[in-house]
């Protein structure tokens, strides 16, 4: 499986950075541009999650929420399938945050709080 580690900008001077995995047949494993846009939508609307509680569903990468959480949001939380948490996991790591896996059998992990 071939992946790739790239930067999603958040704004002038923020970014993410997350795994991707190309060769994959699931399309969780990649950064949808519906993504992006939502990342530079959240981050133009100033202060619109800092302090908000954050459910993404179908997170795939994560990209949305850690975001969102990099954006100032008290806590969010990430779900998925089973086997897309260990991507999410590991972009969780690449941005340093610290987590609490709440229960790996409802795949989820959450951020804050």
């Amino acid at each position: 499986m071939s992946s790739s580690i790239c930067e999603v900008e958040i704004d002038y001077d923020r970014c993410v950075l997350l795994e991707q995995q190309y060769s994959s047949a699931t399309e969780g494993d990649v950064i949808w541009d519906c993504a992006k846009v939502m990342i530079s939508y959240k981050a133009k609307k100033n202060n619109t999650c800092v302090g908000k509680r954050v459910v993404e569903l179908g997170s795939g990468t994560g990209a949305v929420g850690i975001a969102l959480y990099l954006l100032g949001a008290a806590s969010v939380a990430l779900s998925d399938r089973p086997p897309q948490m260990d991507l999410i996991m590991r972009n969780i790591e690449l941005n340093r945050m610290k987590c609490d896996v709440e229960n790996k059998s409802n795949s989820s992990v959450s951020k804050g709080e």
